[in-house]
């Protein structure tokens, strides 16, 4: 029995990180997609 309750509190920590790391790459997607306009703009406004 405690190796089953091992395995499970291993389960649970594993996908409480991979939530962190879809939360993390949700942040930097949204950081890229507020910079990239702002740069093709200024890019253009150049030409």
């Amino acid at each position: 029995m405690s190796n089953n309750q091992r395995d499970v509190m291993r389960d649970q920590q594993r996908g409480f990180t991979l939530l962190e790391l879809v939360g993390v790459i949700a942040i930097i997607a949204i950081l890229i997609g507020l910079l990239l306009p702002g740069d093709s703009e200024g890019s253009r406004s150049r030409e």
